[in-house]
């Protein structure tokens, strides 16, 4: 059934990965989205990107160079990319500094990103909402979920920043894992929402790179926020964090080299997130937000989520649910599985499954990643 949400043209592919380094990660990941990455490189958002950058290469020079000196490892992911999807690297590199440079082009885009839903009731019962949303329906027939996972036998040091990671999620075509929904081995699922701010810094740190630095490797909630609050962004987002072994949440709120840390316990009765800081040593940094307002009023009518068909149905009130939203997850913490509803699916209605239903405990040990890339493309 359709509903509010955009209607895809077919559902999204899910790409398992298994690499030896991350450039070659990176190649599968461009090979198999790369009908889907040029497709969206061609349309009119990223289009203006391209133009952007090509009036003003310093902006894009400087955000390349922070980045790159920042996270080396990942310009060779980036570099994968490029080559399997058979486009250039600039263009990839502008998928990735997406959020920033349209904030440097003064495309502040207040009401139109994500929803966060938070129920903490112990650490044996806990759930978390998210609606992944985008402005644009430009990219509705070209996002995909993306999975990486080490190759068996492959051998890193101890803590190397090359190592393929065992991290899945929610992708913009062509760009890391982190930004939107993501999980990894380790128990840990994360979700952002944009926060628009006036002044975004033109050499920072990108939330794209932070992202997939902070939450593709943590191993707990504590590792995964000292990960993700860093000095020198260059704008400001608001990051939820589930830890699935602990049952512990957490929303940080970053702003440039500020942060700050809320975790969601069951001494909070309802908590929510959208597109304006809510923490008190936090508001007044961005712009404000009137359906952010509006969204907020309406969660709080409510008593917190208590089971999984609470938080469906959460998700699917008006105005949390929007034309907007491409996907929608339900994440039950203790039996750690997680509902994926898309294109135009409302996740209240019973009459129609989730798309997908992971168990993310199992999630990195299924044999699905023991075929060859060819068919490493699966359907809902």
């Amino acid at each position: 059934m359709l509903l509010l949400g955009i209607a895809c043209a077919n559902p999204p592919p899910i790409f398992h990965i298994a690499a030896s380094s991350l450039y070659d990660a990176g190649r599968q990941h461009g090979f198999l989205a790369r009908q889907r990455i040029q497709g969206w490189f061609a349309l009119g958002e990223m289009q203006a990107a391209f133009a952007f950058v090509a009036h003003q290469p310093e902006i894009f020079n400087a955000l390349k160079q922070r980045n790159s000196a920042a996270f080396p490892e990942l310009v060779e992911e980036l570099h994968g990319v490029a080559d399997g999807a058979d486009v250039s690297l600039d263009q990839i590199w502008v998928a990735n500094l997406l959020s920033e440079l349209e904030s440097l082009m003064g495309q502040k885009r207040s009401a139109e990103h994500c929803s966060d839903i938070f129920a903490a009731q112990s650490p044996s019962r806990f759930f978390h909402g998210h609606n992944e949303d985008w402005p644009f329906d430009s990219v509705k027939d070209y996002w995909y979920f993306l999975a990486y996972r080490a190759s068996p036998g492959t051998v890193h040091a101890m803590g190397s920043q090359s190592q393929v990671p065992d991290c899945a999620g929610f992708v913009y075509p062509g760009t890391l894992l982190g930004f939107a929904p993501t999980w990894n081995r380790y128990g840990i699922y994360s979700t952002m929402n944009s926060v628009f701010i006036n002044d975004s810094v033109p050499d920072g740190l990108s939330v794209s790179f932070v992202g997939r630095s902070g939450i593709c490797k943590s191993r707990s909630l504590n590792e995964a926020v000292a990960s993700m609050s860093l000095s020198g962004w260059s704008l400001g987002t608001s990051v939820n964090i589930v830890d699935l072994n602990t049952g512990t949440m957490a929303n940080l709120e970053v702003f440039k080299d500020k942060h700050s840390l809320l975790e969601v316990s069951p001494l909070i009765r309802n908590y929510s997130h959208f597109n304006m800081y809510n923490h008190p040593t936090m508001r007044g940094l961005d712009l404000f937000e009137p359906t952010t307002v509006a969204r907020q009023a309406v969660l709080d009518r409510h008593p917190p989520p208590r089971s999984q068909a609470d938080m469906a149905a959460r998700l699917s009130d008006s105005p949390i649910l929007r034309k907007i939203t491409m996907a929608s997850f339900a994440l039950d913490g203790h039996g750690k599985l997680l509902d994926v509803w898309c294109c135009g699916q409302r996740p209240s209605d019973t009459t129609i499954q989730p798309l997908h239903s992971w168990n993310l405990s199992e999630f990195f040990d299924s044999d699905l990643w023991h075929t060859p890339n060819s068919e490493r493309v699966l359907y809902g």
